[in-house]
């Protein structure tokens, strides 16, 4: 099963794609600081959307870089469990 499902040539998904890296690069900050600003001044219910976005975006850049969540799976886990 892909990380993203394939999305039809005018969808949002795809024209990251076309877009590239870059973009993609681009998106996950801004997602990230959007993140970072609801969380000190905004509801839980705007953190959720903003995490949201920012874990959408974050798999389009996985499945640009070929990396799988098994692959973040081996350094994530002993994060979650030794902290």
């Amino acid at each position: 099963m892909p990380l993203v499902p394939s999305a039809g040539e005018g969808s949002y998904t795809a024209s990251l794609f076309r877009a590239g890296i870059s973009k993609i690069g681009a998106k996950v900050t801004e997602e990230a600081e959007e993140v970072a600003r609801a969380a000190t001044s905004e509801g839980k219910a705007r953190v959720i959307e903003e995490i949201s976005d920012l874990l959408y975006h974050l798999t389009v850049l996985m499945a640009e870089t070929k990396v799988d969540w098994m692959d973040i799976e081996y350094l994530f886990f002993p994060l979650v469990f030794l902290y």
